[in-house]
């Protein structure tokens, strides 16, 4: 299991990115119209090591199992029920879809930890890095909007 610090570390980051209007449409619309996968974008923005083809392919896998398992199946009931009328039906069922994807967030920690503190510092990745890793990691993505995206989510400040 992950250590609680580095979960704390990328779920901050994943708030902090997600609070930026401009770039949460940007993330919408590439889940939306792409099929990209929001928490694994956010994880590869994140993640302060180096990721090698091999991670980022397993990275690939893992959060493609654990979405099609989970995350989709929520997410697709929660649209079906979204009327006035099952307002809180719906509510509950974006909480259990955050939640979900929380849990998606944990398998990919578990899948590439980041580098001890000790071992190198906790540097995010530069927009270069950013935009290399969705390349593997979100193929469907045309290439300049995974370069404006990069260099969004290299600009999201470290949460204090």
């Amino acid at each position: 299991m992950p250590d609680t610090r580095a979960t704390g570390d990328f779920w901050s980051f994943a708030e902090s990115a997600w609070s930026h209007p401009e770039l949460r449409d940007r993330l919408m619309t590439w889940q939306d119209d792409h099929g990209a996968d929001v928490i694994r974008v956010l994880f590869a923005a994140w993640h302060p090591g180096a990721l090698t083809t091999d991670d980022l392919d397993r990275l690939h896998a893992r959060a493609r199992d654990w979405s099609t398992r989970a995350t989709l199946r929520i997410r697709s009931l929660r649209r079906r029920l979204h009327t006035p009328e099952r307002h809180a039906l719906y509510r509950a069922l974006l909480e259990l879809e955050l939640r979900a994807e929380h849990l998606g967030a944990l398998h990919l920690l578990q899948e590439c930890p980041p580098p001890a503190a000790a071992a190198a510092p906790n540097r995010r990745p530069r927009a270069d890095t950013i935009g290399e890793r969705l390349a593997r990691l979100e193929p469907g993505l045309p290439p300049d909007e995974r370069t404006r995206g990069a260099a969004e989510l290299a600009a999201i400040p470290d949460p204090d």
